[in-house]
């Protein structure tokens, strides 16, 4: 009980303890996982040379630093926009479990870059939530979120989330609508235009295509994946049966939060089905939407020895993550 009021705390000691505890589960990784990793830099339309020139230990160091970026600006939005029921650092640490054995096995990759630019989104997403009376918001929103893909084409299906996402915000008139086409469109013109201004247009569709296409498309997990995946879907579960129970007691803005968090991991979760060679890089990016979840479900359990199991959950999933076998592919 002890340990789920130190992590549920309001205060924010766990802020200057992150890159540590990092730290700690890299030395875990490198002590059962001591190889070079498998680096993967599937490149989209909008990339930068000198990233394909990293080494393997400068390219973890990369990815370290970009998921710590993200673990923390995870915190501010929750701090700003307040959807869930406390300001808490449960996000940003759970982030951090889950997400350093991947970058110990892959290094650095484009889906960091997207899912940071995704954060950003969504942060403009919360602020349609909270401001009704402005669209700049939601303009941001689509911006981003189109930026994110051309990042990284195989994170496509985040275009239809974004549209589909409005239904979940209250923002879904017409003018939010032509709102956030508008911002879909900009960064994917200003592109197109750069390219053709360089006489290059028909490399920026080819570079597309075979982003998105190439690969080979997932089968079934095996090994220590099956454990990790299992312990996934189960505290997921759990998580969902509590954001039932108090959904009915939440704000609106909070309710409308959570929702656009669960679109957002179906649309992520639907993307290994119908996208080739996209594990384990989309794990960045459905890990942000799931440790809110399961944030919210921590921050709202009043029995703290059930907080604590499910705290031990996650520390097991995130250990087991560093030794887990990946998926195989036909």
């Amino acid at each position: 009980m002890v340990f789920d009021r130190f992590l549920k705390s309001k205060k924010l000691y766990m802020l200057f303890l992150l890159p540590f505890l990092a730290l700690a589960i890299a030395a875990i990784g490198f002590y059962w996982q001591p190889v070079r990793p498998h680096l993967s830099l599937n490149e989209g339309v909008i990339y930068a040379d000198f990233l394909r020139n990293l080494s393997a230990e400068h390219s973890r160091y990369t990815g370290l630093g970009i998921t710590l970026a993200i673990a923390y600006f995870m915190f501010y939005v929750n701090a700003r926009y307040k959807f869930l029921p406390q300001i808490s650092t449960l996000p940003a640490t759970i982030y951090i479990l889950l997400t350093t054995g991947l970058v110990l096995y892959q290094g650095f990759s484009y889906i960091q870059i997207a899912t940071l630019l995704v954060a950003f989104a969504f942060a403009g997403l919360q602020e349609a939530i909270n401001d009704i009376k402005s669209n700049s918001s939601i303009y941001s929103f689509g911006f981003l979120t189109a930026l994110a893909i051309l990042v990284y084409p195989k994170s496509v299906l985040l275009f239809p989330w974004a549209i589909c996402v409005l239904m979940f915000s209250g923002r879904s008139t017409l003018k939010d609508i032509s709102a956030i086409l508008l911002g879909l469109i900009t960064p994917v013109f200003l592109t197109c235009f750069y390219y053709f201004w360089t006489d290059n247009l028909q490399e920026c569709i080819q570079r597309f295509q075979n982003s998105l296409l190439a690969g080979e498309f997932l089968t079934h997990p095996e090994g220590a994946s099956v454990i990790f995946y299992g312990l996934l879907i189960l505290l997921l579960l759990v998580s969902l049966y509590g954001i039932i129970v108090f959904y009915p007691i939440s704000v609106v803005n909070q309710r409308r939060g959570i929702l656009s968090l669960l679109s957002m991991l179906c649309f992520c979760s639907l993307s290994f089905l119908v996208i080739p060679d996209i594990y384990p890089d989309m794990l960045y990016m459905l890990f942000m939407p799931l440790t809110y979840i399961y944030s919210q479900q921590l921050i709202n359990q009043r029995i703290g020895l059930l907080g604590d199991i499910f705290l031990f959950l996650l520390f097991l999933t995130g250990i087991v993550f560093c030794n887990a076998n990946f998926f195989t592919v036909y």
